[in-house]
């Protein structure tokens, strides 16, 4: 079982977000802070510390290292996101059906999980 909390903090001048991870066998921390850096860091069961973990350059893309926030200067987010379609007559994603895809997957998991069993999407 893998339990998630996600936190976001607003301390001025700046915000930061962080993401947790729990399993059975260790924590997995990402935290963002608004116009620095990410860093992530993990402990494994039987560890006293969390550890900072390198992002493989893979996952990087066409992302600032220095300025993780930059991906939203690129594109827009949220509220902005869903106007901006609305005052273009454009489709927006993801949708509501993408949203249900994605929350069967989720319970598909969980089920799984509870089961001990594979759980068929189909």
């Amino acid at each position: 079982m893998i339990y998630v909390s996600l936190s976001l903090f607003y301390v001025e001048p700046s915000m930061k977000q962080q993401l947790q991870f729990h399993g059975r066998d260790g924590t997995l921390e990402v935290e963002f802070r608004a116009f620095s850096d990410i860093e992530v860091r993990g402990i494994r069961q039987g560890e006293r510390s969390l550890q900072r973990l390198d992002v493989p350059a893979a996952l990087w893309g066409d992302a600032e290292r220095n300025r993780v926030w930059s991906i939203f200067e690129k594109q827009t987010a949220g509220a902005r996101q869903f106007i901006d379609a609305i005052i273009a007559d454009e489709p927006l994603t993801p949708n509501f059906y993408d949203g249900l895809k994605v929350q069967q997957v989720i319970d598909a998991a969980l089920e799984s999980d509870r089961t001990v069993c594979t759980v068929s999407l189909v």
